[in-house]
């Protein structure tokens, strides 16, 4: 038993394969349906790298005004001791004044009690 042999020609004639016009043209189609997907999966990635951008310019954002809110309510605090540690400074020094000031009458009490005895 043969197999029989076919020319591309005769192939071609009888419609199994491509003429080189019938080629050129699917090579072209072909050609342009990769343009197209190329074109969609660049315009894919783009939108991509856009909402990832997106996405991590609104969590840094997020970040730096919770810093800030942090840093405020930290400067406020602080503020807050301040004033605290001044007012008890305040009140040490008027305790202090108070307490030299009574010495003083007391010293002076005693030398006028002293000095109306001895007299």
């Amino acid at each position: 038993m043969s197999v029989p042999c076919f020319r591309p020609a005769q192939l071609q004639a009888a419609g199994v394969l491509p003429t080189p016009e019938d080629q050129a043209v699917m090579d072209e189609k072909i050609g342009t349906a990769l343009d197209i997907a190329e074109h969609v999966h660049d315009a894919q990635a783009g939108f991509i790298d856009q909402a990832a951008w997106a996405l991590m310019s609104a969590a840094v954002q997020e970040q730096k005004d919770r810093l800030s809110r942090l840093q405020r309510e930290a400067e406020s605090k602080h503020r807050h001791v301040e004033s605290h540690v001044l007012q008890d400074r305040l009140a040490a020094k008027a305790a202090m004044e108070q307490m030299i000031q009574r010495s003083f009458q007391m010293r002076e009490s005693s030398s006028a009690h002293r000095t109306s005895s001895v007299g």
